[in-house]
C-alpha cells in the first residue's frame, strides 16, 4: 500500500477533554426580541478552575490572536520579515501575562488570511516603491502606463 495512501485514511488524534459534563444553559430570543432562558442544568462532574493563571489556558479565553492589538502585532511582524515561529515568541513576551500565549499555527493562519486578502493588491506596493526611490535619487526615473494598448 502507498505511503501517501495509508495517511489519507488516519484520523487526526485529538487529546481528549470532554468529562460528560450536563451543565447546560439554553436562551432563545423571542419574537418580542427578548431573551428567554428555556432550561438551566447545573450538574458539574468536574472541579471548576478557580485561579487566574488556569483559567487563561482555557480555549475559550485563549483570544489574543483575534483581538486587534494581537492582530496588528503579528501582522507588522510578518511585514518585516518574520516567520511564525519567531512572531510567536515576540508577541508572547510583549504581551500581558494574564493573556494566553499566542500559537505559531494562529500566526501562521492570520499571515495567509492577510496574504489572500491582498492577492492582486501587489502592484500598488511595488509602484509605492519606485515612486520613493524617485523622491531619494533625483536620477532614477519611473513611469507606469496603465493603457490596454499592448
Amino acid at each position: 500500500m502507498d505511503k501517501n495512501a495509508s495517511s489519507e485514511n488516519e484520523k487526526k488524534r485529538r487529546r481528549d477533554v470532554r468529562t460528560g459534563c450536563q451543565a447546560k444553559l439554553r436562551i432563545t430570543k423571542q419574537e418580542d426580541e427578548k431573551w428567554l432562558v428555556n432550561s438551566f442544568k447545573d450538574t458539574h462532574n468536574h472541579d471548576f478552575t478557580m485561579t487566574p493563571t488556569k483559567v487563561m489556558k482555557h480555549r475559550s479565553h485563549n483570544s489574543f490572536h483575534r483581538s486587534i492589538e494581537g492582530k496588528s502585532l503579528m501582522v507588522q511582524f510578518g511585514q518585516a520579515g518574520l516567520k511564525p515561529s519567531q512572531i510567536k515568541k515576540v508577541v508572547n513576551t510583549m504581551k500581558t501575562s494574564n493573556v494566553a500565549d499566542v500559537t505559531s499555527k494562529q500566526c501562521a493562519d492570520l499571515l495567509s488570511e492577510q496574504r489572500k486578502q491582498h492577492i492582486g493588491k501587489e502592484f500598488y506596493g511595488l509602484i509605492k516603491h519606485f515612486q520613493d526611490k524617485t523622491l531619494v535619487d533625483s536620477d532614477q526615473y519611473f513611469v507606469v502606463d496603465l493603457s490596454d494598448d499592448v
